[in-house]
Parts: C-alpha cells; sequence; structure tokens
C-alpha cells in the first residue's frame, strides 16, 4: 500500500513539474502568433487599426489612440469584383484620406490613346497603373509611368503611407490603388456611412460627388480627341452613376486596399 502511495506522488509531482514547463495560453509563442495573425479576417463595418485589430463601426465613439491607429473601413468582402480568371474572396477597405488630382497630365503618353487593358470590364484596379504601362511598351510607346507628376491620382494611391503617417512601418503601408469603376460605386454606394466613420475617425469629409477612378472611359473607336477620358463617379441618387472627364482634370480621390 504505501509502495503504490509512493508511485501516484511521484506521478502528480511529475504531472506539476511539466506542467509549469509549458506556455499558458496567455503566453503565446511565436508560431501561434504568427498562426493567430495569418488567420485574421474582416467584415463589411470593421474599422481596421494599424495593428491588424478592429473596432465596429457602430461605435458611438473612438478613443484618441484608437482614431490615431485607425486606417481603413471595410466594404466590401466577395468576388463579384474579381476580373476573369480571379476567384479568391476579396476584402477590401477604403483609406479616410482623400486628395484632388488628375488621373494623367496632359503630356502623359497615356493620355490621349484608349487604354483598353484597363476599360470598364476589368474589375479589380489594384494593376492598372502597371497595365497602362504594358500598354504604352506593348504599342510602341515610351512608358512614362514612372513618372509621378504624369500620373497624380495612381501615385497618391501608391504612396498612400506618405500621407498617413500611421501606416508608416505597419503591415498595411503598401499595397493601396486608385479604384478601378466598378470598386468605386461599391465604395459609393455606402457613401453616407463612409462619410459617419472618417469623421469618427478624424479623417477627410468624403463630401464630394464627384470621384474619379483608374479605369479608362472612351472608346478606341471614337477620333483621337475623343480619347483621352476617364470615368468620374458621383453618389447613389445624384442624378447621374458615372461619366466621362478629361484626364487631366482633377477631381476627388479615394484609396482601397485589399485585407
Amino acid at each position: 500500500m504505501k509502495r503504490i502511495f509512493l508511485v501516484l506522488c511521484c506521478l502528480l509531482a511529475f504531472v506539476a513539474c511539466k506542467k509549469d514547463k509549458e506556455p499558458t495560453k496567455k503566453q503565446n509563442t511565436e508560431s501561434d502568433t504568427i498562426e493567430s495573425d495569418s488567420i485574421v479576417s474582416y467584415s463589411v463595418g470593421d474599422i481596421v487599426l494599424s495593428d491588424g485589430s478592429v473596432v465596429s463601426s457602430k461605435s458611438t465613439t473612438l478613443s484618441d489612440a484608437q482614431k490615431q491607429s485607425a486606417v481603413a473601413y471595410i466594404f466590401y468582402v466577395g468576388e463579384d469584383l474579381n476580373n476573369e480568371g480571379e476567384t479568391s474572396t476579396r476584402t477590401l477597405g477604403v483609406g479616410f484620406k482623400t486628395a484632388r488630382k488628375a488621373w494623367c497630365s496632359e503630356d502623359a503618353q497615356a493620355y490621349d490613346v484608349h487604354v483598353d487593358d484597363i476599360d470598364y470590364l476589368v474589375l479589380n484596379g489594384s494593376q492598372n497603373l502597371s497595365k497602362v504601362s504594358d500598354f504604352l511598351v506593348r504599342t510602341g510607346r515610351t512608358d512614362d509611368t514612372d513618372d509621378s507628376s504624369k500620373y497624380p491620382a495612381f501615385y497618391f494611391a501608391k504612396n498612400y503611407k506618405n500621407s498617413v503617417t500611421q501606416l508608416q512601418g505597419t503591415a498595411f503601408e503598401q499595397g493601396w490603388y486608385l479604384p478601378s469603376r466598378s470598386e468605386l460605386l461599391v465604395v459609393l454606394d455606402q457613401i453616407n456611412t463612409i462619410r459617419q466613420v472618417s469623421a469618427l475617425c478624424g479623417g477627410d469629409s468624403f463630401e464630394s460627388n464627384e470621384w474619379l477612378s483608374a479605369s479608362q472611359a472612351s472608346m478606341p473607336s471614337e477620333p483621337e480627341s475623343d480619347r483621352r477620358g476617364a470615368w468620374v463617379c458621383a453618389p447613389d441618387g445624384f442624378g447621374w452613376e458615372y461619366g466621362v472627364f478629361y484626364k487631366k482634370g482633377e477631381h476627388d480621390v479615394c484609396v482601397i486596399r485589399e485585407f
């Protein structure tokens, strides 16, 4: 009997010792953290903070720290904005900083040509600037898309982190882009909510009724002088949904990103 008691005591001591050496749930190992970060998912209505966490857009107040770290509002989750051949579910957020920029300057190589690579059928606009570059090379023109002064709206989006200091050094500093016409229309479907959320986060007002997209508007069959159009979109209820405006004209722009 005494021998059995001693064996039990030894087993209990061994289990207790092993338990002390194992990390608790609060003591996440590096692999645990990486695995947790890799499965983060967002829903429409989330406000994404710079550390990857979220707060609900239904919140009536945010702390100063939350306002200073708010980077985007999730406005879309789905597959309807995929280009042909794309099958993944896309999660898109819009940033809270806007600007007034032109699609391109009058001396840009893409100004007076129809860039068919980025017409309204291209739903995912994340690669539109690169597609302009490919088009210029393919058609024997000089590729000047590395000149930010000639494509100001695209470069405001591409260099968005320079306008939003809380993005710098985070996982979200890259990947921002000027939305396609289709993506922009989804943003504008929720413009009233976005205006409220941006105000809550200390962002810009989003009050404009004319927003520039990254999409080519005019058709190649039209005269050369009519190939200078980009799609500009309006919020629902403004009387028109989208229209053709000169690429050199300045309009308000917002930027989006996949999360």
